[in-house]
């Protein structure tokens, strides 16, 4: 008797400690998921698999749209200098909701995709679709895809990681865009210095496109890096650009006569 007493005994201890098991190793697992879904809300990736560029001859799908003409990252994670994933990224984890009209106005502040509520990820996601050539989008979607041309051109083409063709299929996008949103004063400045630090970078030094205008002050650092050129070869900088080193310097200010 006093045998079965402790079988018995020792088999509810059991079956009460697995129990307790299977509920911390439950409550274990709902953290993790509450984790990720956290980490991907806030843009930390965790261990998440390296995101994936796409270039401007494939079409990625992300939450069932279709992204012609590619020049996006797509996955879970792309650090940033801070740790975080990059505001570009478009994360298929997350969710985007349709029906959410591009042209409806946002604040006009930096976008980060991660951050965004679906609503406006959906949106975001029907501008890409759509070509992105909606002329009535609002500005902070066109600025969010931006962002991922310039990860590209100053982030992976740095590590040798992108080849001259697209190099140059970036700058025709980035054309293409100031053909449609080039009214916008913030946008035309950032993709003209974008434009300039492209050419200075990896173009022939004598042989400047006619996209490249160093007149804008949102180009004063890459024309500092054309000084820079002509002071590593000691050549004299010509009367032209002497001049307008004196027009973008930020202590003058030249008025009309």
């Amino acid at each position: 008797m006093e045998l079965f007493l402790v079988a018995l005994a020792m088999t509810v201890l059991y079956r009460i400690a697995r129990a307790l098991f299977r509920l911390a190793a439950g409550r274990r697992e709902r953290e993790s998921r509450e984790k990720l879904l956290k980490d991907a809300e806030t843009g930390r990736p965790g261990t998440a698999e390296p995101a994936r560029w796409f270039g401007s001859m494939e079409t990625p799908a992300v939450n069932g749209y279709s992204v012609p003409g590619g020049l996006v990252y797509v996955g879970e994670k792309l650090l940033d200098y801070s740790g975080f994933n990059d505001p570009c990224l478009l994360n298929p984890s997350l969710r985007a909701v349709s029906g959410f009209s591009p042209s409806v106005p946002l604040p006009e502040q930096r976008l980060h995709y991660g951050k965004m509520t679906p609503e406006q990820r959906g949106a975001y996601l029907s501008w890409l679709a759509g070509g992105r050539n909606d002329p009535d989008a609002a500005l902070p979607y066109v600025f969010l895809f931006f962002y991922g041309l310039e990860r590209r051109l100053m982030v992976d083409a740095q590590r040798g990681a992108v080849s001259p063709e697209e190099r140059a299929d970036i700058v025709l996008e980035i054309l293409r865009l100031l053909q449609i949103y080039g009214e916008h004063r913030a946008f035309r400045g950032h993709a003209a210095n974008l434009l300039a630090m492209e050419w200075v970078l990896w173009g022939i030094p004598d042989d400047r496109p006619g996209y490249i205008d160093f007149t804008d002050r949102y180009c004063a650092e890459p024309f500092a890096a054309v000084l820079a050129r002509y002071a590593a070869l000691d050549r004299p900088i010509p009367a032209e650009t002497a001049l307008q080193w004196l027009i973008l310097h930020p202590e003058q200010g030249l008025k009309t006569p």
